[in-house]
C-alpha cells in the first residue's frame, strides 16, 4: 500500500510535519489520516497528561471505527477499554457500540488487518500485534503480538519499538533486555519524548543496560525540556526519592513532585495526598492531603478516585470510600476491583456479597494485582486497612 507523505512522516516521528497534513486527511474522512492523527493524539498525552488532548484522539479514532476502519476499532479498543466512550455524546456512543459490535461479527475484519500487515503495512503489523496483545478480534497470544510488533519495530516504526519493548522487558533474560533497551534508545533518538523518559528508566533501574543514574538524570532533564513534560517532572520526583541516588534529596523530590502536580500528574497529585497525609517532606495536614486528592479526582483517572477512596477509608467515611472506590473499579484501576471485592466479600459498609466480591477479586488477580491472588487461594480473613497499606 503506497503512503502518502504526511503518513511517512508519522511514522518516521515527524509529528510537527505531519500534523497539518494529517488533519487535512482525517477532515476529508480518510481513514489512513483519521487512524494516524488519533494515535498521534492520544500518544502524545501519555507524556503530556493533557486531557483534552487524550479525548480529542479518542474522538477521532471513533469516527474512523464508525466509518469501518478495522484499524481504529483496535485502537479504539485498546485506549477505551470496554468501549464506554465517555468524550462522546450518548448518541455517538451508540453508534459506536453498534459499529464495533458490527465489526467483531463480520469474518472479514480481521483477514483484513492480517492482509495489510501480511502485504508490509507497518501500522497494520502494530495494531495486529496490539489485537493479540489486548485480546481484540482474536485470543490472547503474547508470541504472536510480541511477532508482529517486532516486525514493526524492526521496520522503523517508533510506536511498534515502545510496544515491543514493553513486552520484551517483562522478560528477565539480560539480552532479551538488552534488546528492548535498543528499541527505547532508537525511539528516543527519533524525538519520541515518552520514549526519552522510558530510557530514563532503564537507566534508572537498569534494565536492559547498565544502570546509571547520571545518564537517566540526563534523559530526564532533557524530556523536561520539552513543553507540556509532566511525565518527565514526575519521572524526576522519583529519581530524587530514590535513596540509592548519590542526590537523594527529600527536598528535591517534593519540588520535583508537586510541580508535576500543578502541572497536572495524576500521579504527582497522588504523591502529594500522600506525603501530605503522612507528613513526609510537607507538614502533616489532612485538609491538604484531601485538597490533592480532590484535583486527582477532577481529572477522572482511576487512580484518582482510588487515593480518594482509600483517604476516606483511612478517615473512617466508609461510604465515601465506597463510592470512590465503585468510581475506580469503573475507570478500570485494577486496584480499586481488589479494595472493592475485599469489601464485598466482608460485607464492609455494605451487605455480604462473595460472588461480586470473588469476580472483582478475579478481575483485579488478572490485571496483576498479585495480593488479590493471594486472597483468592487463601481461607484467612485479610484485614481491609493492612490492604490499603500493602498497596
Amino acid at each position: 500500500m503506497s503512503k502518502t507523505l504526511s503518513e511517512k512522516r508519522f511514522i518516521n516521528h515527524e509529528f510537527k510535519e505531519a500534523a497539518t497534513g494529517l488533519r487535512r486527511m482525517a477532515k476529508n474522512g480518510n481513514p489512513r489520516g483519521i487512524y494516524c492523527l488519533g494515535e498521534m493524539l492520544v500518544h502524545e498525552f501519555m507524556f503530556t497528561e493533557n486531557v483534552k488532548q487524550r479525548e480529542e484522539g479518542l474522538r477521532i479514532l471513533a469516527d474512523g471505527l464508525i466509518a469501518g476502519d478495522p484499524l481504529c476499532l483496535i485502537a479504539y479498543a485498546r485506549y477505551d477499554v470496554g468501549l464506554h466512550g465517555q468524550e462522546l455524546t450518548s448518541a455517538k456512543r451508540a453508534k459506536l457500540a453498534a459499529k464495533a459490535q458490527e465489526m467483531v461479527k463480520d469474518d472479514n475484519t480481521l483477514p483484513s488487518v492480517i492482509k495489510m500487515a501480511e502485504g508490509g503495512d507497518v501500522l497494520a503489523m502494530m495494531e495486529l500485534g496490539m489485537a493479540y496483545g489486548f485480546g481484540i478480534l482474536v485470543k490472547p497470544d503474547r508470541d504472536m503480538a510480541l511477532s508482529w510488533l517486532t516486525k514493526a519495530a524492526d521496520a522503523g516504526y517508533w510506536a511498534a519499538m515502545l510496544q515491543a519493548a514493553g513486552i520484551l522487558m517483562r522478560q528477565q533474560d539480560t539480552e532479551v533486555r538488552r534488546k528492548a533497551f535498543g528499541y527505547v534508545e532508537k525511539a528516543a533518538k527519533m524525538g519520541d519524548n515518552l520514549a526519552l523518559v522510558r530510557l530514563g528508566d532503564c537507566y534508572h533501574y537498569g534494565l536492559g543496560c547498565e544502570k546509571s543514574f547520571e545518564q537517566a538524570r540526563r534523559c530526564y532533564d532533557m524530556a523536561c525540556r520539552s513543553e507540556d513534560s509532566i511525565l518527565a517532572v514526575y519521572s524526576m520526583s522519583r529519581l530524587y526519592d530514590d535513596k540509592q541516588f548519590p542526590q537523594a534529596s527529600e527536598i528535591q523530590t517534593t519540588i520535583w513532585t508537586e510541580k508535576a502536580a500543578q502541572l497536572g500528574s495524576v500521579d504527582a497529585m497522588c504523591v502529594m495526598g500522600d506525603r501530605a497525609y503522612y507528613g513526609r517532606g510537607v507538614p502533616k495536614d489532612m485538609k491538604a492531603a484531601e485538597n490533592w486528592y480532590k484535583q486527582a479526582v477532577k481529572t477522572r483517572n482511576g487512580r484518582g478516585y482510588f487515593a480518594m477512596g482509600r483517604f476516606k477509608i483511612y478517615t473512617a467515611k466508609i461510604k465515601d470510600g465506597i463510592k470512590y472506590m465503585e468510581k475506580a473499579a469503573q475507570a478500570g484501576w485494577p486496584e480499586g476491583y481488589y479494595i472493592l471485592g475485599l469489601m464485598k466479600m466482608q460485607g464492609i459498609g455494605m451487605k455480604v456479597d462473595r460472588r461480586r466480591g470473588r469476580v472483582l477479586l478475579e478481575q483485579a488477580a488478572a490485571a496483576g494485582v498479585v495480593d488479590a491472588k493471594d486472597v483468592l487461594n487463601s481461607r484467612e480473613k485479610i484485614n481491609l486497612l493492612e490492604a490499603l497499606r500493602r498497596i
